[in-house]
Order: C-alpha cells, then sequence, then structure tokens
C-alpha cells in the first residue's frame, strides 16, 4: 500500500524528515507532497523528488497523513486553511511545541486524529531524539507508520499524551 504524507512546511524540519523517509526502506511506500510558502524551501523539497502542490488546502485534500512542520505562531491561520479538507481519516502530525491535540481539533474537527511531536535540532543530521504522543482516535497501525518515520531520522519514544 502506498501512503500519501504530505509537509505543509519545507523549512528545515520538514526537510530533514523528508531526507529521513526518501533515504529509508519507506521511501518506497510513502508519496511526498509539500507546500511552503517560501518558494525557496519549496524548490528544495522538489529537488530531493518531493511533489509540491499549491495551497495547503490542495495537499491536506490530497494526502492521508499531512505534517504541521511550521511554527506554532503560524498554527491558526493554517489549521483555519486546511479545516475543509481534514477528515476523519487524516492524521495531522504537529510539530507545533505546546499544542495539543484537543487544540488542533478545536480549530478543524472533533475526534481529529492528531500524533504531536517534539522533535529536537539534532533531527536536522539524521540523529535525531523525538518524543511522540497520540490522540486516542489514531490507530495504532497509524501510529506505527509516524513512529517509523521518525526512526528514520534517529530515535524516539512514545508517551502518554498528558505528560
Amino acid at each position: 500500500m502506498s501512503y500519501k504524507v504530505g509537509f505543509i512546511g519545507a523549512g528545515n524540519m520538514g526537510s530533514a524528515i523528508m531526507k529521513g523517509i526518501l533515504g529509508s526502506s519507506m521511501s518506497s511506500e510513502i508519496e511526498l507532497y509539500a507546500y511552503d510558502s517560501s518558494e525557496a524551501a519549496e524548490e528544495r523539497a522538489k529537488a530531493m523528488g518531493v511533489t509540491g502542490l499549491a495551497s495547503e488546502a490542495e495537499l491536506t485534500a490530497k494526502c492521508d497523513c499531512v505534517f504541521l512542520a511550521i511554527k506554532p505562531q503560524q498554527l491558526d491561520e493554517v489549521l483555519a486553511k486546511i479545516k475543509s479538507e481534514v477528515t476523519k481519516d487524516k492524521v495531522i502530525v504537529s510539530i507545533c511545541a505546546g499544542v495539543t491535540d484537543d487544540n488542533i481539533a478545536s480549530k478543524t474537527i472533533d475526534g481529529a486524529k492528531v500524533v504531536m511531536v517534539m522533535p529536537n535540532t539534532p533531527l536536522l543530521l539524521g540523529e535525531g531524539a523525538t518524543a511522540l504522543a497520540k490522540s486516542d482516535s489514531v490507530t495504532e497501525e497509524e501510529f506505527a507508520l509516524v513512529c517509523r518515520i521518525f526512526g528514520s531520522c534517529g530515535i524516539y519514544s512514545v508517551l502518554p499524551k498528558d505528560k
């Protein structure tokens, strides 16, 4: 099965995660897409072989799993742009510090499938350590895929979401 994984934000952290996927055995089972408001960041993603899309909403509509690889201060604006495309079967992966799954669900759909991640900067070198927590609505299979993605960029640890 091929998973469609999209990145809203193709800056340092987003591109590092994409490089991890592309350099791993998952590259054959994942189709990568990206949108970034910075043309330079999007061009770097395209140079890696990632398909660029025209908007946050188009990316969310097309992908099974959407990474919010953006700064926390951009989150509300991005969630407003993708809200109409978020469905019960989409997994949203947020690297925004201090943002809960309830916060994302309140701005998209009730019961949104959210994985909260906190990567550290060595991830940029493929040596990251990432903490992951998930909302109750995320299935074990969906969460396993996100864990494998972060495993391609270093090590990871799963935490309960209320810690």
